[in-house]
C-alpha cells in the first residue's frame, strides 16, 4: 500500500469515555487500576502527547504508543476583549478547519464556551461562522481538547 494513503486507525484517547478506556486496556490484559492511572494522567495531568507517561508500566506505554494517539488543537489566533475579561481563541483542527473557543472571566468564576461543530447552519448575516454554513460535528476528542486547553489557560491566568 502507498504509505501516503495509509489511514491512521489509532484511536484518540481523549475521545474515549472512561468505560471504554477500561475495556481497551482490559482487552490488552491490564486491570482497571491501570485504566484509572491512565485516566489520571489524561485529565488531571493534561497529557497532550504519548510521552512521557509518568507512573505507567513501560509495556503498557509501548502498547498505547502503538495503538492510540492524542490529537491536539493548534491555536492560530487569540483575540482579547477591550476589558480583558473575555478571550476568543481560534483553533485549527487536524483536517484544516477552524473553530472558536471563548474564555470569559467573571468575579469569582470563569466560563468557557466550546464549539461542538464546524460552521453553523443558521446563516445569520452578522456572524462569520454562520456565513460559512454547517460543515460537520466535532468529534468527542475535539470537544474535550477545547476543555483541556481552557483549563490550562485558566490555570495560567490564576497562577500568574
Amino acid at each position: 500500500m502507498d504509505e501516503s494513503k495509509k489511514i491512521d486507525t489509532k484511536v484518540d484517547l481523549h475521545g474515549l469515555p472512561k468505560k471504554e478506556i477500561v475495556e481497551l486496556l482490559s482487552g490488552w490484559g491490564y486491570s482497571k487500576y491501570h485504566a484509572d492511572c491512565l485516566w489520571t494522567v489524561l485529565y488531571r495531568d493534561h497529557l497532550t502527547a504519548l510521552y512521557p507517561f509518568n507512573g505507567l508500566r513501560d509495556d503498557l506505554v509501548a502498547e498505547l504508543r502503538k495503538s492510540t494517539t492524542i490529537e491536539s488543537l493548534e491555536m492560530v489566533a487569540a483575540i482579547n476583549s477591550e476589558d480583558g475579561q473575555t478571550q476568543k481563541v481560534v483553533f485549527r483542527l487536524k483536517d484544516g478547519n477552524s473553530i472558536e473557543t471563548v474564555f470569559m472571566r467573571f468575579e469569582g468564576r470563569s466560563t468557557v464556551c466550546v464549539s461542538t461543530q464546524v460552521g453553523c447552519a443558521m446563516g445569520c448575516v452578522f456572524c462569520a461562522t454562520g456565513q460559512m454554513g454547517f460543515l460537520r460535528d466535532l468529534t468527542a476528542s475535539e470537544i474535550v481538547h477545547q476543555v483541556i486547553e481552557a483549563d490550562r489557560y485558566l490555570y495560567m491566568l490564576n497562577a500568574g
